[in-house]
């Protein structure tokens, strides 16, 4: 059960500033890089260690907001639903499930190459 109170106005600063630093910075990074690894010629090899790459700077980026972020997984705060977290974190959701899905074999040059040619690009 989440918390039923409603959130401050500092906190939904503290939300939309690492929303945007997300969606500004580690999304584009990861989609990028997806696109990257998926033209080589090993796309799982490489999305890995891109993965891994973007998981550190994930951590460092994310470092100011580690304690209220803990502490609204303690209380269970309303933004830690997946809806709240989709709504604001889109962009950088994105570009991580597009790595992680290079990462995976799921996409490679032959499954862009297949897309574009049904899309007639």
């Amino acid at each position: 059960m989440y918390s039923s109170r409603t959130p401050s106005l500092f906190e939904y600063r503290v939300l939309r500033s690492w929303a945007r630093d997300a969606n500004a910075n580690l999304g584009p990074l990861a989609f990028t890089l997806g696109l990257a690894c998926s033209a080589s010629d090993s796309p799982r090899l490489l999305g890995n260690l891109s993965l891994l790459f973007v998981i550190a700077v994930a951590l460092d980026r994310q470092r100011p907001y580690s304690r209220i972020y803990q502490l609204w997984r303690e209380v269970k705060h309303p933004f830690i639903q997946f809806r709240v977290v989709w709504r604001y974190f889109a962009v950088s959701m994105f570009g991580w499930g597009f790595l992680g899905m290079v990462a995976l074999g799921l996409v490679t040059k032959s499954t862009i190459s297949a897309l574009c040619s049904v899309l007639r690009v």
